[in-house]
Parts: C-alpha cells; structure tokens; sequence
C-alpha cells in the first residue's frame, strides 16, 4: 500500500493535509493536527510547523478540548490564536431549553428560489469571519460562485434540514442542519443578515425549529460550528443548552501569509 502523501506523523501525533474549501483561499494547503500529546512541548509544535511547511502547507490548525487547558496555554504561548468553537448537545436535553423560544411563523422550509438571497447573507457572514481570523477564513475570490451550487445541493438533499426565516418577504438568517448521521447532525452553515441584532431572536428561532425537526426525526445529537470571535452566535448556542467541547487554533506557517 502506498504512503498518503496528505498524511504524516510527527511523534505520536498525526498530521494531516487539507485543502480548505473552495469558498476559503488561505494560500495553499492547510495541516491540521487532532488533540496535542499529553506532555507536549515547543519543540513538539515547532518540528510539527517545520515539517508541515516543507510539505507545503502555510497554516497549522490544532484542534484542542476545553479541557486541556495545558494544550491551549502551550499553543497560546507559540503564537497561536483562536479561529472556531465547536458545540455539541442532546437533543433530548435541547427539548427543555427550545420550549423557551416560541416557534416562529416566520421560519419555513428553504427552496432553490432562496438560493440568492442566501448567497448575500452568506458573503457578509464571510467578510465578518474574515476580519476575525484573516487567514483561516480569507474569503475566496469565486467564494459567492462556489457557494451557489453547494448551498442548493444542500437545501435539495432530503436528509438536511434547511431552513429560512422570512419577515414581510425578507429573509433574516437560514440554517443548514445535515442529518445524514442520525447520532449527531452537523449544522455549520448557519447565520443571519445582521450579525449585531437578529442573533437572539431570528437566529434562536431558527435554531430550535431545527432541533425539533431533527429530534422528531430520530436524530439524538447536534455538533454546531461557530467562529470563536461570534460572541452574538456564541450566546444564543450556549442558551439552548449546547456545550463547548473544543476548539481550533491557528498559526500561518509563512511569513508571506501574514502580508496583504
């Protein structure tokens, strides 16, 4: 069998190359390491950079659990900083805390007809994470044409539930939950059209119809991805009763990347 040229081991850990997707260009491939060893050091993360960037990759990603709080100074100290914040719950549990937000007349299911209206609030929320992590998430030029056909496929598989929410013929936000694996649905695409007011009332309301929809199907679990710096999304994921489990840490592994 032949070596995974995307794969490599440093130590104990494995090392991963990826290439972020095509909405994202952060300059080439990215490495992205699981949890850190118990124990590890700078010099760890230091061969672990060296190796990854004669590979080719320009930005190191470290995923690390809440709980390793070790880990996160130890990155911290390198020069790493914060990019994503990953959530998990029941939602058996959830069922106690969306009783508190109402359902919304206003959400409804998404249609192909949304795509465009999706496309706009999509771009504003890239531009917004651009800012809180320029590299990890710098937009891509053909970012609005690539996202197109991806958030259609997505809106037309039956297995997701997609979701808009509508006011005077005005969509606010939409959410994407994809339920493929009934034991944990995975919602990432899931923002609104302004970021400072519509999160604890349009995107709240989005959420929990999701959940009921998701748990009337069988699926006992959502893992939701938001940008560590999304304070307003982060607020409303933690008040329906979801726990932050981990979260990704970056360092640009070029100098060049760090320049305009």
């Amino acid at each position: 069998m032949s070596e995974d040229p995307r794969r490599f081991d440093v130590g104990r850990v494995s090392i991963h190359l990826n290439h972020a997707p095509p909405v994202y260009d952060p300059g080439g491939p990215v490495a992205f390491v699981g949890d850190l060893p118990d124990g590890a050091e700078g010099g760890f993360l230091t061969k672990a950079e060296t190796e990854a960037a004669r590979r080719g990759a320009v930005l190191m990603v470290v995923q690390c659990p809440v709980a390793a709080e070790a880990s996160e100074a130890l990155l911290r100290e390198s020069g790493y900083t914060f990019a994503s914040s990953w959530y998990s719950g029941s939602l058996i549990a959830f069922a106690a805390f969306s009783d508190t937000v109402s359902p919304a007349s206003s959400v409804r299911t998404a249609t192909a007809a949304d795509v465009p209206r999706l496309l706009e609030i999509g771009e504003r929320k890239r531009e917004q994470y651009e800012a809180f992590s320029p590299i990890f998430w710098k937009k891509a030029p053909v970012a609005r044409e690539t996202f197109a056909p991806f958030v259609t496929s997505q809106i037309e598989n039956e297995k997701n539930i997609a979701l808009v929410f509508e006011v005077n013929g005005d969509i606010r936000g939409y959410i994407i939950a994809q339920c493929g694996n009934p034991a944990d649905g995975y919602v990432d695409d899931y923002t609104v059209a302004d970021p400072a007011a519509d999160w604890p009332t349009v995107g709240a309301s989005l959420l929990a119809e999701a959940g009921r929809q998701a748990q009337a199907r069988g699926v006992s679990a959502f893992t939701i991805v938001t940008g560590h710096a999304d304070d307003p999304k982060r607020a409303v994921v933690e008040e329906l009763g979801f726990t932050l489990g981990k979260n990704w840490l970056v360092k640009p592994l070029r100098q060049e990347v760090n320049e305009p």
